[in-house]
């Protein structure tokens, strides 16, 4: 929050998250700022990066089975 204070994006961060039907997924949470009739407002993209989450997770565990 401290650096969209600033009038900066923030780093992305990752949460896990649970559905309403229960699944288990990682969202991945950016803000930044946004002027709108002269008040700053805060514009947040969420988007679900589970998918490439486990992609990321079977390639480490695969790299460290290798000798």
């Amino acid at each position: 929050m401290k650096e969209i204070e600033k009038g900066r994006a923030n780093k992305p961060v990752e949460i896990e998250f649970t559905t309403a039907k229960g699944s288990q997924i990682v969202i991945e949470i950016t803000g930044f700022p946004l002027k709108i009739g002269g008040e700053t407002q805060v514009c947040n993209i969420i988007r679900d990066v589970t998918g490439l989450v486990r992609k990321t997770q079977k390639t480490e565990k695969r790299n460290k089975k290798k000798p």
